[in-house]
């Protein structure tokens, strides 16, 4: 359990446990995650400058339920910025999908042709 997070003047993140230590050190892939969303968005809500956001593969080394908590939690922390996830196959699944389907505006696939040494975008998902 987590008793308080602190941002020094040089804005390096202190988080303290229970028993009053530093654990920023121990935390999970999911809650270093967490913490790194919480910063943005706080940054953005002091800042009011509201700006888009590009995530790249934002669940990469999570999985199980910590995943779908993100997914569901992820467009809730930043809900007034356009969101961008740069997002692979393993972490797109159906759960996660579902999870954060009313944020979703657009679905694109990035395509490789090995013969053609090309990528093409196409837009995928149709009614999400």
């Amino acid at each position: 359990m987590f008793k308080d997070v602190k941002i020094d003047e040089n804005y390096e993140i202190s988080i303290i446990n229970n028993l009053g230590t530093e654990c920023l050190g121990t935390l999970s892939a999911g809650e270093r995650q967490i913490l790194a969303l919480s910063f943005m968005a706080a940054l953005s809500s002091v800042s009011g400058f509201e700006a888009p956001v590009i995530i790249d593969t934002p669940l990469g080394r999570i999985s199980g339920k910590p995943k779908e908590k993100i997914a569901r939690s992820l467009p809730k922390y930043l809900e007034n910025s356009q969101l961008t996830l740069l997002i692979t196959d393993q972490e797109y699944t159906p759960t996660v999908r579902n999870n954060m389907k009313e944020r979703i505006g657009k679905e694109f696939e990035l395509r490789y042709d090995e013969e053609e040494v090309n990528t093409e975008i196409v837009e995928i998902g149709g009614d999400v």
